[in-house]
């Protein structure tokens, strides 16, 4: 089956995230000793609410296996422009 990619809610997948930001830190989070994993959730749903982020999902057969988090924001060089810049991507093997 293919994969499906969305735009869904970051509260509505919280359960689902958290297995798959355990894997992608545990893969490659660079300074563990000194920075754990420590997101706050609340945060990124404010600013998913805000339109100000957004989650990308990739499921298939309905189970989430990948996520891109994506930040929207202006221009540094045309303020009218709005850009998206990705935050943070993982894909489940």
């Amino acid at each position: 089956m293919p994969v499906k990619v969305a735009i869904e809610p970051f509260e509505r997948c919280i359960p689902e995230l958290i297995p798959l930001f355990e894997r992608a830190y545990d893969e490659f989070g660079q300074f563990k000793d000194g920075m754990p994993l420590a997101p706050d959730y609340r945060r990124y749903v404010e600013l998913d609410r805000l339109g100000v982020i957004f989650l990308t999902t990739l499921r298939k057969d309905g189970v989430l296996v990948g996520y891109m988090v994506t930040q929207v924001t202006s221009g540094l060089h045309h303020l009218c422009n709005r850009i998206a810049v990705m935050d943070i991507l993982f894909i489940d093997r």
